[in-house]
């Protein structure tokens, strides 16, 4: 028979919070904290409308979706699965992941390290100064806002087609690098 817990806590709490399962769902929402923790074995994380200091996620099977974070850091990372942040506000954002794809949709930060072993990197209205983009198979694409003269560019591809070029300038940087796969990268000027 399934097992479901639920927590409530007080409108008034500010402290830390950290929730650990073996296996199953986590699911935070509507919640202002210093620092958030959550991890399962076996299971999707979601967080919804989230403030804190610092949100740390990770689960080795599972999605992980973060809608509506405000932080100081963001982090999260998963084995196999999709990590896909929607309306992210944070200093730092890392996204981390073996197999599966990383969706980054209105995140907005001063730095964004990406990383998936097998899977795609997708952005779109991504806004950052020092951006960080890895996968060894799979596409990294969408739109970065601002234009492309503001970047210090390193782009690489081993095996696949690529729209940009290293070019040095810029008080930003870009980063993306691809071993099988493609790089469409567009800017929003």
């Amino acid at each position: 028979m399934p097992q479901h817990a639920e927590l409530y806590l007080p409108a008034s709490f500010s402290g830390d919070l950290s929730v650990e399962v073996y296996s199953g769902e986590v699911s935070i929402a509507d919640m202002v904290c210093s620092d958030l923790v959550a991890e399962t074995k076996n299971g999707a994380i979601y967080l919804k409308n989230v403030t804190a200091e610092t949100v740390t996620v990770e689960t080795k099977n599972g999605a992980v979706k973060l809608q509506n974070i405000t932080a100081g850091s963001v982090g999260a990372e998963t084995t196999n699965g999709v990590i896909k942040f929607n309306n992210v506000r944070a200093e730092t954002v890392k996204a981390e992941i073996k197999t599966g794809a990383i969706v980054l949709k209105d995140v907005a930060c001063t730095r964004v390290h990406a990383a998936t072993s097998t899977g795609g990197i997708s952005l779109e209205d991504l806004r950052a100064d020092f951006i960080t983009l890895h996968t060894s198979t799979g596409t990294v694409s969408g739109t970065v806002a601002g234009r492309e003269e503001d970047y210090a560019i390193t782009a690489s591809c081993s095996t696949g087609s690529c729209n940009l070029h290293d070019r040095q300038g810029g008080s930003k940087q870009l980063d993306v690098r691809v071993s099988t796969g493609s790089v469409n990268i567009k800017f929003l000027g």
